[in-house]
């Protein structure tokens, strides 16, 4: 049953106008316009009586979707039909798992789901078929805390996970990258970064097989750091092997925080990335926190950057999605005031140029954290909400899952 947004609930558009700049090579926009964006077609909101979440999502060929993330303090797969309908509902990994974090749909239909258990801090690859039957799940452990965040699948039927390995807290971490067959044997693992703090936070891989990172380091990634004092945004494309093809490091104008959260692949190899950046990447903006989406040939050289930062909800970048178009699909969050956060999911043309913005709000704080696009280009969004979206909230955070038209 479809549902509407009630109570509390409300979606916001903003109003129209148009800002670029040019800055050596790269058309930069100082400040995304605003054009009113669709409402979704339909909002699912699932929780218990605790605290739940979706992290991530993915579409199959058949407009199915399958949304990740916790419920009631366990991992949580749940596959939508595309019409809102929940078909399936597993729990994936060991019992000490507590976080599901990433999800992939490879050609066959099969579910491929990452999740994180604690103490000890390990990675479990789980596969399921397309009617949720258990195909084969796997513990990555290297004999430290292994820290799960995204998962791939190539054209192929391999499978990647990537996420961060080292101690607790904020000390020296590496990023981490395996590679396991689609019978789920492990191939190999690969541990890289600088002698300082480096995450991997997004994956994906392009229609030749090649894996592609995004993630942001303390330290001369792609070097040498400038600043040596804040994070930097990495990206790299890895081949098939575990081989670097190339890196890039990206550092804001002031040398000020710059995250690099989200990646996706468009059908011509082209690359997309996005994150969260405290300073500017043009001398014609202001500082301060906005989000940022480029995109990169499938050779590493920078095209454009664009900067999303309407007045007053210091966005971010969370999650990005291609269409079959190359159009680009973002979502984060976005703070209203300094007592409450709202969703937002934001379209751009292949060339960069903003198109519309949502936004979801239901007054008592929301994420938009992950994006999906399928085949027809209809966006789902998924998160988590502190309020009511679609029915009443009855824990603390409950689940989304909206479906935006094309």
């Amino acid at each position: 049953m479809q549902s509407k947004l009630n109570g509390r609930a409300r979606w916001r558009a903003s109003k129209a106008g148009v800002a670029g700049m040019l800055l050596s090579f790269l058309a930069v926009t100082a400040a995304a316009p605003a054009v009113a964006g669709p409402a979704p077609t339909w909002t699912k909101q699932l929780g218990s009586d605790s605290s739940d979440n979706f992290e991530a999502v993915a579409s199959d060929s058949a407009g199915n979707v399958v949304a990740v993330g916790g419920f009631d303090n366990d991992p949580w797969v749940v596959k939508f039909s595309a019409a809102g309908a929940v078909l399936w509902q597993k729990k994936p990994g060991p019992a000490k798992a507590e976080q599901a974090n990433g999800v992939a749909i490879d050609k066959s239909g099969n579910v491929i789901v990452s999740a994180t258990t604690s103490y000890p801090f390990d990675t479990w690859i789980t596969k399921y078929n397309s009617s949720g039957g258990l195909v084969w799940t796997k513990r990555f452990d290297s004999g430290t805390n292994d820290f799960a965040y995204r998962v791939a699948v190539d054209g192929l039927g391999n499978v990647y996970t990537a996420g961060t390995n080292g101690p607790l807290g904020n000390g020296n971490k590496n990023a981490v990258l395996v590679k396991y067959n689609s019978a789920g044997v492990q191939q190999w693992s690969k541990f890289f970064g600088t002698d300082q703090l480096d995450e991997c936070n997004g994956i994906a891989a392009d229609k030749n097989n090649n894996i592609l990172l995004v993630g942001t380091t303390w330290g001369p990634f792609a070097g040498p750091d400038p600043s040596n004092t804040s994070r930097d945004a990495w990206i790299a494309k890895v081949d098939g092997t575990g081989k670097f093809l190339w890196t890039k490091q990206l550092d804001s104008l002031d040398a000020d925080i710059d995250y690099g959260n989200a990646i996706a692949v468009d059908a011509s190899g082209n690359v997309l990335v996005g994150g969260l950046t405290y300073g500017r990447f043009n001398a014609g903006s202001t500082r301060g926190t906005k989000a940022w989406l480029a995109k990169y040939s499938a050779g590493g050289a920078i095209r454009w950057i664009r900067e999303y930062a309407p007045v007053g909800r210091n966005p971010d970048v969370r999650s990005l999605a291609v269409d079959s178009t190359g159009k680009i699909i973002t979502t984060g969050r976005s703070k209203w005031s300094h007592y409450s956060d709202g969703a937002y999911v934001a379209k751009y043309s292949s060339a960069g140029a903003f198109l519309w913005d949502s936004f979801i709000d239901s007054g008592d704080g929301d994420s938009a954290q992950a994006v999906a696009v399928d085949g027809a280009g209809n966006a789902y969004v998924a998160g988590y909400t502190y309020g009511d979206l679609a029915v009443p909230n009855i824990g603390r955070t409950d689940s989304f899952l909206a479906k935006f038209p094309q």
